[in-house]
């Protein structure tokens, strides 16, 4: 039948569609058959899609710039600037979202009340933030979900003195951002035993004039002289291009170790013949002297 789709393609996976067998009174009976292609998967779908949030945006008047990303990974990029508010949610297959910024400059304003980005870890904007409010023209460090969804939201005001921002995304197995005061941070799957060939990698980020410093209290990975196979690395800065601060594998009982700024990069490496219980480790911020 002819359908009003306000000017956008016929949604066949619209969270508000009925799947091909709703309301039938005969066992293996569609009540609903696409057409051309009878095959094609209709309903069921229990998220938004982008034709979803399209047709929501267009009906109510709203900017064009949020959408709903499946694939497992992808760009983000922000619209022409001006009056924006955007939200992009971020849904890949399976294991966690991993988030780069490749280009930032958006304009600064006290604690960047008038343009920002913010990111949530999940669905919403009642998840837990991940990153808060940032601007300005140094780009921000990576961040990591702590599950398969993230959001991102971009707020700007009339005015445009910056070029926006431009932020690549992929799955991850593991790893995690972290901007609270005091944290705990584990191998995958802690206490029980770490799984084979992970790379797992945690960014801390303290307020810009404080340090961290990491406390390890169980520690137990593949034993090993020079900390080749399984073993936990400690970066001063946002990634393994950082100087490395410590190098740990084997049993220990326990370790500590500080930043001398206000980021710190943990990478976790397991092979694939020993698996261990892995690590806890705490974190917490401290005044730079």
């Amino acid at each position: 039948m002819e359908t009003n789709n306000i000017g956008l393609m016929y949604d066949y996976l619209s969270i508000m569609h009925y799947a091909p067998w709703m309301f039938s009174n005969t066992t293996g009976k569609n009540t609903i058959v696409p057409t051309p292609n009878p095959n094609v998967p209709i309903g069921m779908g229990s998220l938004l899609t982008n034709l979803d949030i399209a047709k929501i945006n267009k009906l109510y008047g709203c900017d064009f710039c949020s959408s709903v990303s499946i694939t497992p990974s992808g760009t983000i990029t922000s619209p022409n600037y001006q009056n924006a508010q955007c939200v992009w949610l971020i849904q890949t297959p399976s294991g966690q979202v991993s988030m780069k910024f490749n280009a930032f400059a958006i304009q600064s304003s006290s604690d960047c009340t008038s343009n920002y980005i913010r990111i949530y870890d999940g669905p919403s904007r009642s998840s837990t933030v991940l990153l808060d409010k940032e601007c300005g023209m140094n780009i921000p460090p990576p961040v990591i979900s702590s599950t398969n969804q993230m959001l991102v939201e971009f707020i700007s005001d009339n005015s445009q003195t910056g070029s926006g921002f431009t932020a690549s995304y992929n799955t991850v197995p593991c790893g995690g951002t972290f901007y609270t005061l005091l944290r705990k941070i584990t191998s995958p799957g802690y206490p029980n035993s770490y799984p084979p060939n992970m790379n797992c990698g945690y960014t801390i980020t303290a307020p810009p004039n404080m340090k961290i410093s990491l406390t390890v209290t169980n520690f137990f990975l593949e034993v090993s002289s020079t900390c080749s196979y399984d073993r936990l690395e400690v970066y001063d800065g946002d990634s393994v291009n950082a100087p490395l601060l410590d190098k740990w594998c084997g049993i220990k009982y326990f370790l500590t170790t500080s930043s001398t700024g206000p980021l710190m990069f943990l990478r976790f490496y397991s092979d694939n013949s020993v698996q261990e219980t892995g690590f806890l480790a705490t974190y917490q911020f401290s005044l730079l002297p």
